[in-house]
């Protein structure tokens, strides 16, 4: 189309169709013969619409007195005021001009010029209208789907919170970890692990029954389900869980949940790195390790006095973490170490079938040769220095207990147990005073939110 006008006051417009070139020729004819403008003062401007430019025609003279100006009608879309196309800037690289001045987007590119598109304006989670407006995907809210609606954690990859209807007290989880509200009874990220019957260790196991009950296999639940474990219910005031049970000369451990005391297990404290509450109840200030000889009547030992720090916790932070065999080898160097003294307040806090010569504080350590020697304040790593030691070396019996000089007494099975008198279910003092019937005033790690513990006092 082209529109041809005269360049004067009240001139008339008239359009062109179906020309196929803009020669001087035709516009000549048409202003001179048709419209009339034979006059020297008359001036034709070409307008070419859709279009921009028309390098065929130059400004000049046509004849017959007539002269001409060539313009653009770019309608403010897709032409420069130099009548050329721009349709990378116009159509913000993401389209092209068409005859009528508008942009043809590229797939997945909406808007007069292109500038929307569902991964940059809906940031992948939604689809842009040719407004700019967002439509989100399942899970997502936000002008640009940019956070998680609720009910929904975790962006940018929203998952559903999944909370228990039993075990919740709202759909809506913490939008970051996904932990959903648990119901003081419940606890777990979707809170479906049941608490309100289940003790968090053998030793809430023995104060619910009121300080009493046989030595077997208990349900226990830390956090992440519940299963059976053996609980020793008599050596020095009970309430001890069972880690590990060692048979041969080489102690090893694993993720078992013992069971037995008869035949060899291989577990530890913590079991695996997720398990929120094993690794817990593996941290606690009154953490307490029983190593007690299962073919000799009455023979034990009791260590506690384990440090808190990054780098302490060496005898019990093993135990807690370890998932293989301690390496048989005599050198002490890499997960082997000799003499050490990380835990500066280690000590014997009681024994049976045996006697120990140092009873200090400070207490020694060894991991190699197989197993674990636990020595005297002096850490010399003779004979006299040895007070208790499991399946150190790789010849030796499951444990021995003290030296030549006070006697020494060995046994070829060895149990390892583990106990915290304040680990509890309860995430509230009254909870505790309500399963306890004995229940004393002091301190008790509570449950929190997550499955985390805090020491709280309580006064009962």
């Amino acid at each position: 189309h082209v529109n041809v006008t005269q360049g004067q006051e009240n001139s008339t417009v008239t359009t062109l169709s179906g020309l196929d070139a803009f020669t001087q020729y035709n516009v000549r004819t048409y202003a001179r013969n048709v419209e009339g403008w034979g006059n020297a003062s008359a001036i034709v401007t070409i307008r070419t619409r859709g279009k921009c430019g028309n390098s065929a025609v130059e400004s000049g003279a046509l004849g017959y007195g007539l002269t001409y100006n060539e313009a653009c009608d770019n309608n403010g879309h897709c032409c420069s005021s130099s009548c050329e196309l721009k349709d990378a800037a116009y159509c913000s690289g993401h389209g092209s001009c068409t005859d009528a001045a508008t942009c043809t987007c590229t797939s997945g590119y909406v808007g007069q010029t292109c500038q929307y598109s569902d991964a940059s304006t809906c940031s992948g989670h939604g689809t842009a209208a040719s407004d700019g407006s967002c439509s989100c995907a399942s899970g997502y809210t936000g002008a640009s789907c940019s956070a998680c609606a609720s009910g929904y954690y975790g962006y940018p990859s929203c998952q559903a919170c999944g909370c228990s209807a039993s075990g919740s007290t709202s759909t809506v989880c913490d939008s970051s970890t996904g932990q959903c509200p648990c119901k003081s009874e419940y606890t777990g990220r979707t809170c479906t692990n049941e608490l309100s019957n289940t003790a968090a260790s053998c030793w809430e196991v023995l104060q619910r029954a009121g300080g009493s009950t046989p030595s077997g296999v208990y349900e226990i639940n830390r956090g992440e389900g519940k299963f059976n474990l053996y609980c020793d219910m008599e050596t020095n005031g009970g309430g001890w869980d069972l880690v590990s049970v060692i048979t041969g000369t080489n102690l090893q451990f694993g993720s078992q949940r013992c069971t037995s005391t008869s035949s060899a297990c291989f577990g530890s404290i913590t079991r695996t790195a997720s398990t929120t509450g094993d690794r817990t109840l593996a941290q606690m200030s009154d953490a307490e390790v029983l190593i007690r000889a299962m073919d000799r009547s009455g023979v034990w030992t009791v260590l506690t006095g384990f440090s808190t720090s990054s780098n302490g916790r060496r005898f019990l932070a093993d135990y807690a973490v370890r998932t293989s065999a301690i390496s048989t080898s005599g050198d002490c160097t890499g997960s082997n170490y000799c003499s050490e003294k990380q835990d500066p307040s280690l000590r014997i806090a009681a024994y049976s079938g045996w006697t120990p010569h140092d009873l200090g504080t400070g207490l020694c350590q060894w991991a190699r040769s197989g197993g674990y020697w636990v020595a005297d304040t002096s850490c010399g790593g003779s004979w006299p220095q040895h007070q208790v030691d499991v399946t150190y070396g790789t010849t030796n019996p499951a444990v021995r207990y003290g030296n030549a000089e006070n006697g020494q007494i060995s046994g070829s099975r060895a149990a390892i147990f583990f106990r915290s008198k304040k680990f509890r279910t309860a995430s509230t003092c009254a909870q505790v005073q309500a399963a306890e019937p004995n229940a004393a005033s002091g301190t008790y790690a509570l449950r929190q939110s997550g499955g985390t513990h805090v020491d709280t006092y309580c006064s009962m």
